[in-house]
């Protein structure tokens, strides 16, 4: 690692437990092939819905720790190509027809991002107050990206501050399984 990412992220030095691969986009990393390989509607819809957008915003407002850097150090460019990767992944799950979009699935979609997010943050708990005073895995604590930034000045509280994600989340994916039913049906109509 560059000594400038070491300085800027570990303020107190080096810590191994803040490089566990517990953010939103780690685990998706593993929740892709599990769902495949298990044929689990929850698990590929989580990831279906959740991988690319999560790894898209991490593309568009990357944290400042990513930017203004040479794309061709390691960290930096393993930071894009993952985040890449998850988004070609995630909607590769609807293209390949392993999954379709179903709004019944939503409501398991959304209490699996809730038990992820209550599971990182006790775990964000045990580490800040054991071994990694700086973990923040799934950024229970905030974070410097802008739309996180805005949620923790409405409710300035680790955790709870992220409440007007599912929401917003709830909203992206009823509108995507409107316009997949659509296209669905335009499929079905024949060409004459």
């Amino acid at each position: 690692m560059d000594a400038a990412y070491i300085r800027a992220y570990y303020p107190n030095g080096f810590n191994i437990f803040n490089e566990l691969p517990l953010h939103l986009c780690n685990i998706n990393l593993f929740l892709i092939p599990l769902g495949v390989w298990k044929r689990n509607r929850s698990i590929m819809g989580f990831s279906f819905f959740v991988a690319p957008l999560g790894a898209l915003m991490a593309l568009l407002f990357p944290e400042p720790l990513f930017s203004g850097f040479s794309l061709f150090l390691p960290r930096i460019f393993g930071y894009y190509v993952t985040h890449a990767l998850l988004v070609v992944c995630g909607l590769s799950l609807a293209t390949l027809g392993f999954y379709r979009p179903d709004p019944k699935d939503i409501p398991r979609i959304l209490k699996t991002f809730g038990l992820l997010a209550v599971g990182a943050h006790l775990i964000n708990l045990l580490l800040r107050l054991t071994l990694c005073p700086e973990a923040n895995y799934f950024f229970t604590y905030g974070a410097e990206i802008g739309v996180l930034k805005l949620f923790w000045r409405i409710i300035p509280a680790p955790l709870l501050y992220g409440l007007p994600a599912p929401l917003i989340l709830a909203g992206y994916m009823y509108a995507v399984c409107a316009l997949s039913r659509l296209t669905q049906r335009a499929e079905e109509v024949p060409f004459s």
